[in-house]
């Protein structure tokens, strides 16, 4: 095979995100655990909280790579995946402490992957994503992971700055084609009451 030639397959990659609320202790194993059972390539794991670079590296096939999160309290990311002959993980950039960027390879193809978790009350991650998403200016990226944000409900001057940023990006919603059962309503899947009014936020996609 020449090497401009792109070898064929038809093998998919089940990518996922999936906010674990702690990945300290045995958890981060646990989570790992889940996502092989259901079959998931590769993840973006948010609120990992782990910290000093105090974590696994590879378990049940799965590599690991953590950001240091600001605390044992809040925030942290992890990228996990399993090698594949069909694709490749390169590239791999830590952004400071809630996003991860990375490029996924196949074949010819090429596009760039970036995991972020935005904490309620967070002003600087925003930075952070603009900067994972200018890596790819001329590629395909996906942007994955919780910011606690509803993209149909912009309330504040926080709110419109992340979504000015997926705006400007020229990346696009894709809620919608994630059915949380039944018709696509876009409904919110957490909800909780912060200063007598109603804070929700729809699935972590």
């Amino acid at each position: 095979m020449k090497p401009t030639e792109s070898e064929p397959t038809n093998k998919e990659i089940v990518i996922g995100t999936w906010n674990i609320q702690s990945g300290r202790s045995t958890r981060l194993e646990t989570a790992l655990r889940a996502l092989s059972i259901v079959g998931v390539d590769l993840c973006f794991l948010t609120e990992t909280k782990l910290t000093n670079g105090i974590h696994t590296r590879f378990s049940l096939g799965y590599r690991v790579l953590a950001t240091n999160a600001m605390s044992h309290h809040q925030g942290g990311v992890a990228l996990v995946y399993k090698e594949s002959p069909y694709w490749q993980v390169e590239s791999s950039v830590l952004h400071g402490p809630n996003v991860i960027s990375a490029v996924i390879v196949s074949g010819n193809s090429r596009f760039g992957i970036v995991g972020a978790y935005i904490p309620p009350a967070d002003t600087t991650t925003s930075m952070y994503i603009t900067t994972a998403l200018a890596r790819f200016p001329n590629r395909k990226v996906i942007l994955v992971g919780d910011l606690n944000l509803d993209l149909d409900s912009i309330e504040t001057e926080r709110d419109m700055e992340i979504a000015n940023i997926l705006a400007t990006s020229g990346l696009l919603d894709m809620h919608c084609h994630f059915k949380s059962g039944g018709r696509c309503r876009r409904p919110a899947t957490w909800h909780h009451k912060r200063k007598g009014k109603v804070i929700n936020s729809r699935p972590d996609y």
